[in-house]
């Protein structure tokens, strides 16, 4: 073995190489932090997020404006996805009226000739309800009082939509 080897070996400390029995020399030992196993989210979980997220849009909708009273995302067959209800509002009753409501307006539509259907809005004395498709088989609907600013209901509930779109 030539010198410079052997300084080499000798300088690892190592012994014994010819008979490839290799000795290392005593060091301190390096711990590595050993990476956490990540728990993939079960359906309930991912399901459970979901639900909060689309709860926050709808609170941010909500929040947003004084004259809006409530909201709420209901699938096309009347089921409550998501809501921010006042507590004199029944859920069950909400999603019933907004699926009648999307059914006559439909029917009313085709009808009389006139596409499909991109906005229902109802004027009352105290105020409106506005309903408009979010996507995959959605409605969101806000009821605002009679002081609302339309323009600025409907520029909220499209900003809305766009944020729902991406959670479902």
């Amino acid at each position: 073995m030539k010198k410079g080897m052997t300084d080499f070996i000798n300088k690892l400390g190592l012994q014994n190489a010819s008979t490839k029995t290799i000795t290392p020399q005593p060091s301190t030992p390096q711990t590595k932090p050993q990476p956490q196993p990540s728990t993939p989210q079960t359906k309930e979980e991912n399901n459970m997020n979901r639900g909060e997220e689309l709860n926050k849009v709808l609170k941010a909708l909500q929040s947003g404006s004084p004259d809006v009273e409530a909201v709420a995302l209901i699938s096309e067959d009347g089921l409550m996805v998501a809501s921010a209800l006042p507590q004199d509002l029944d859920e069950i009753r909400v999603g019933g009226m907004s699926a009648t409501l999307l059914s006559l307006g439909t029917r009313s539509s085709a009808e009389l000739h006139r596409g499909k259907v991109e906005e229902i809005i109802v004027r009352g004395e105290q105020g409106y309800t506005v309903m408009l498709n979010a996507g995959r088989g959605t409605l969101l609907l806000v009821v605002a009082n009679n002081n609302a600013k339309l323009g600025l209901i409907f520029f909220d509930m499209h900003d809305a939509i766009e944020k729902i779109v991406t959670i479902l």
